[in-house]
């Protein structure tokens, strides 16, 4: 699993990364975009997250990229 290359922020314009563990990536692209924050993944629309990097409660710039897996990833 890579390793969190994405920019943390603790200024106040940061984006608390949610917790997307256990839905389906098309429900974490609706709710990370609705946040201003990009994803990448190699998963379907329809698989359930397992794994996401970086973990919920991490603060992020806008734009900020969370990666995220699930077990068929």
């Amino acid at each position: 699993i890579p390793s969190n290359t994405a920019t943390e922020s603790t200024s106040s314009n940061s984006i608390t990364v949610p917790d997307l563990k256990g839905k389906t990536v098309k429900e974490a692209k609706q709710t990370l975009e609705g946040l201003g924050l990009t994803y990448v993944t190699g998963c379907s629309s329809d698989d359930v997250i397992s794994f996401q990097s970086p973990k919920a409660g991490t603060s992020l710039l806008s734009n900020g990229i969370v990666r995220i897996y699930s077990d068929s990833s």
